[in-house]
């Protein structure tokens, strides 16, 4: 156009261009590219956040001023999400993901009821009870439910209560036989456990629902006892026996392929050479006390585990249990000593925040035996920074116990991390910080639960 043409004119040659139909030659990419992607997220629309009243009304000066204000403050909140996100994903990093809850309810098991309590308190409330017995209370992750098993005819049944004992399920469509162990899924909608499903006195894997629809089996190929899930609850670590050597292995909890093992002791159980027994071997196969107990950190890197071995320098009979830690692919195994003389220290367990493992051990000092010739146990604390560790005792637990019956006393963490529970009907805590022991003024006929206090 020719700025000295009249306006009219002008306005005519504009109006005629405006009505042509505009398109590019890359139009037909772009509609195929918009196919693929995501519609835009319904909360990033402002009519979303404020009542349509305020989006749509005539606003005064002042109204519209405020509005202003607001969408401002949620768009740099946004961005400021936005270029957190970007951040994150661009170095490859996360947060920190183990964060230890508080501490709840205790859980407990006394003369066929179950019972909860406060740590320090005396008094103890009556949970669930009925004519037949009831044991071995678990707390779910988040402490929402507690499972325990009752013992009816032809075998078990796992319940679950609320904590304050309301709204009782039944998970188990039959009883149960042979059953020796079991972990609550993260996610609390499953509990995995190892029991004689065909009665044959093999041990194999079963997912329980906790809505109470049943039992599905995990197929292993092997009997399978000691299951645990992964942190993140994909993966269930367990105890494999292949041919007749025992390992470590996992599965994912869909099913599928068993893993190659993590770990596997030697093909062929062995005695030692100058005459000490081996509580490795009985009848020339592997005791169903070598390895046990496998624990995954609360971060998914470690794995935790027990097992039976020849021990040269202990102080009894140079055969013992002996703590290990390795990475959770399997490699980088390595032992965890409290005291090289010791005969046995086993047991090994995450704090809930990762930052220390728990285990306990035994003072194999001829003067730490007891009027009855049962020796002490203590309880130990290694504390991890990488690969450097530095372990304390934190003094004995109240029981005593002859060697290489791991099963006699039992300990475990505080929701937070702050405080071990240990006992063996009296039962005690340690200070982790201060190792101040402080005896509970309530028994239990087994091992305690503490209840984890998730989201404040």
């Amino acid at each position: 156009m020719n700025p000295n043409e009249p306006f009219e004119e002008r306005l005519s040659s504009a109006l005629a261009d405006l009505v042509q139909p505009l398109s590019s030659d890359y139009l037909p990419d772009l509609v195929v590219r918009t196919r693929r992607v995501r519609q835009r997220p319904a909360w990033t629309f402002p009519e979303r956040w404020f009542p349509m009243t305020v989006i749509t009304r005539r606003a005064s000066p002042s109204t519209l001023g405020g509005l202003r204000v607001a969408l401002g403050l949620g768009a740099a909140i946004l961005l400021a999400l936005i270029i957190a996100i970007g951040m994150l994903l661009a170095t490859g990093s996360a947060p920190p993901a183990v964060v230890a809850p508080q501490n709840g309810l205790i859980a407990y098991q006394l003369e066929g009821d179950i019972w909860v309590t406060e740590p320090d308190v005396a008094e103890s409330r009556l949970l669930v009870s009925g004519p037949s017995e009831q044991y071995n209370p678990w707390w779910s992750r988040d402490g929402s439910r507690l499972m325990y098993v009752e013992v009816v005819d032809g075998g078990e049944l796992l319940q679950t209560v609320a904590p304050d004992g309301s709204d009782p399920r039944t998970l188990s469509p039959e009883p149960l036989k042979g059953w020796t162990w079991f972990d609550w899924s993260p996610d609390g909608r499953h509990i995995v456990i190892s029991w004689d499903q065909d009665g044959d006195g093999t041990a194999s894997l079963g997912l329980v629902a906790t809505d109470g629809s049943g039992i599905t089996e995990l197929e292993t190929g092997m009997p399978s006892t000691n299951p645990v899930w992964s942190p993140d609850g994909s993966k269930i670590l367990f105890r494999g026996v292949a041919g007749d050597t025992p390992g470590l292995y996992t599965i994912a909890a869909s099913g599928g392929a068993v893993s190659e093992p993590l770990v596997q002791l030697d093909s062929q159980p062995s005695s030692d050479t100058d005459g000490a027994r081996s509580y490795q071997v009985q009848d020339g196969e592997w005791s169903d006390y070598t390895l046990l107990e496998p624990s995954w950190s609360p971060d998914g890197t470690k794995i935790a585990y027990h097992t039976l071995e020849l021990v040269p320098g202990a102080g009894l009979d140079r055969n013992g249990f002996r703590v290990h830690v390795m990475d959770a692919d399997g490699t980088n195994d390595r032992r965890i000593e409290a005291s090289a003389e010791s005969d046995d220290e086993w047991g090994a367990t995450w704090a809930p925040d990762g930052r220390a493992l728990g285990f306990q051990t035994i003072d194999a000092d001829a003067d730490a035996r007891n009027d009855a010739g049962l020796l002490a146990v203590d309880v130990a604390v290694a504390t991890m920074d990488g690969d450097a560790m530095a372990i304390r005792r934190l003094g004995p637990v109240t029981h005593r116990r002859t060697p290489h019956e791991p099963h006699w006393t039992w300990f475990g963490w505080a929701p937070d991390s702050s405080t071990v529970l240990a006992g063996d009907g009296e039962n005690m805590t340690f200070d982790v910080d201060t190792e101040a022991p402080t005896l509970l003024p309530w028994h239990a006929d087994g091992l305690p639960s503490w209840q984890p206090l998730v989201g404040g």
